[in-house]
Formats: C-alpha cells, sequence, structure tokens
C-alpha cells in the first residue's frame, strides 16, 4: 500500500537527493532516480556551476557561472548602473544558495568585496523589483526571467 506522503527534493547546485516517505516507495523511487543521476553525474556539464533559476532560454542561466564573483562581474561592461550591478550580484549569489534566493545583504558584501559600494543598496533591490526584474520570495528575494533577459542583454552588449 502507497502513501500519498512521498517526497523527492533534488538540488542540482549542491549535489543532494532526498527521498522520502515508506521504505518501499523510498526503494521505488531510487531505482526511478538512480539511471537519471548517474547520466547525470557522468554528463559533461556536470563539473559547471548550474545557474539557471527558473525553465527558459535565459544563456546566463545555460551556461555556467565562474566560481568567483569577481571572475562572473568582470563578464559585464564597467559601465552598467547600480541598479545593474546589485542584479549582476542577486543572480550569482542566488546560484550559491539552495533556496536559490538572495538577500540584499549578500548582493551587497559580494559588491563591497569587489571594491563597489552602493549608495542604498535597498533602493537598488527595490527599483530592480519595479522593474520585474526581482520579486520577494519567502522573505529573501529571486532574479525573476526578465531579470535573467536583462543580463543576457548587458552580456551581450559587452561581447
Amino acid at each position: 500500500m502507497q502513501s500519498d506522503s512521498v517526497s523527492v527534493r533534488v538540488n542540482f547546485g549542491s549535489k543532494e537527493v532526498e527521498v522520502a516517505g515508506s521504505n518501499q516507495e523510498v526503494v521505488e523511487w531510487w531505482e526511478r532516480l538512480a539511471p537519471i543521476l548517474a547520466d547525470l553525474a557522468h554528463s559533461p556539464s556536470s563539473s559547471a556551476k548550474k545557474t539557471d533559476t527558473a525553465p527558459g532560454d535565459s544563456s546566463v542561466g545555460k551556461q555556467s557561472t565562474p566560481e568567483s564573483f569577481g571572475e562572473y562581474f568582470h563578464e559585464f561592461p564597467s559601465s552598467i548602473t547600480d541598479v545593474e550591478k546589485m542584479l549582476v550580484a542577486a543572480f550569482f549569489a542566488q546560484t550559491t544558495e539552495a533556496d536559490t534566493c538572495f538577500t540584499t545583504g549578500q548582493a551587497s558584501k559580494l559588491l563591497s568585496d569587489q571594491g563597489i559600494k552602493l549608495g542604498n543598496p535597498s533602493q537598488c533591490v527595490k527599483q530592480n523589483a519595479e522593474k520585474k526584474h526581482v520579486f520577494a520570495h519567502n522573505g529573501k528575494y529571486r532574479v525573476s526571467k526578465s531579470g535573467i533577459e536583462h543580463l543576457n542583454s548587458l552580456k551581450v552588449a559587452h561581447t
């Protein structure tokens, strides 16, 4: 007899798989997932950091992000605005989090570590939210599909 309480959680960023339920259900799900996970582990892109926050065809999301924020930040033109700098940092920050969300403090610290001091980081997040580039999620923020598309347009303009 199967229950309705099976839970499967996969976090590609931290390479975690969690299956919860009865012993039989966990075994059944593991048998289903094992071949898929094995294929993913052996795929050429498995060592690259996945950055897509939502399905879509954004090249920022499909490409791997460098391990270092500084290296990632230098992929963008130096002429971007403070609001766009915050968006770049926000996207990078959320790719490192299991819940794929960011806080203003996390993004601001990434910029600060690069010697970039924003006058009002909270206002930059607010302006990104007004442009629908970020949205509130579980007490934090997440970069939206339009935000990712905007990042793509900045990178394209830079190359």
